[in-house]
C-alpha cells in the first residue's frame, strides 16, 4: 500500500509510515496510489494563489544611489579624458537607473542619474572630436613647414 501523506510505497501490515512517520489504517485489502487519490480528490480543485510582488523602495533606493554614483564618476573620469572609463560607468548607470520603475517618489532622482550618467557617455566623446580635430592640425601644420 501507499502513505496517504508521503506517497511512498510501504509494505502490508505496517502501522507507521518509516519515511514520514504518519499513523496508517489497518485494512485487510491492498489499495495502490492511484485508487487512494481518486478516494482523497476533492470534487473541484481551488485554484493556486501567488503572492503579490511586493516593491522593495530600499533596493530602489540604493539602485538610484549607485546610478548616482556611477554617473558622477562617468562625467568626473569623462572630463578628465579617460573615456573607456566614463563610458563604462555611464553604461552601467544608466542600465540601473532604467531598470528602476517610473514612479512618483522616484522621477527627480532617476532622472538626475540618467542625465549624469548620459553626459559621461557624451563628454568623452566630445574630447574625442576635439582631439581628432587637434591632430589634424598639429599634422597639417607640420606637413606645410616641410
Amino acid at each position: 500500500m501507499y502513505c496517504s501523506n508521503c506517497k511512498n510505497y510501504v509494505a502490508d501490515g505496517t502501522t507507521i509510515c518509516p519515511y514520514c512517520q504518519t499513523p496508517l489504517p489497518q485494512t485487510g485489502t491492498q489499495t495502490n496510489y492511484y485508487q487512494q487519490q481518486a478516494q482523497q480528490a476533492p470534487a473541484y480543485q481551488q485554484a493556486p494563489v501567488y503572492p503579490q510582488p511586493m516593491m522593495n523602495d530600499q533596493k530602489y533606493t540604493n539602485d538610484l544611489s549607485t546610478a548616482n554614483t556611477l554617473g558622477i564618476i562617468a562625467l568626473i573620469f569623462g572630463l578628465l579624458g579617460v573615456g573607456i572609463v566614463a563610458w563604462i560607468c555611464g553604461a552601467i548607470g544608466l542600465g540601473m537607473s532604467n531598470s528602476i520603475p517610473d514612479l512618483p517618489q522616484y522621477a527627480d532622482k532617476k532622472h538626475k542619474a540618467k542625465l549624469l550618467c548620459i553626459w559621461g557617455i557624451i563628454i568623452p566623446i566630445i574630447w574625442s572630436v576635439i582631439a581628432i580635430i587637434a591632430y589634424v592640425i598639429f599634422f597639417a601644420s607640420m606637413a606645410s613647414m616641410y
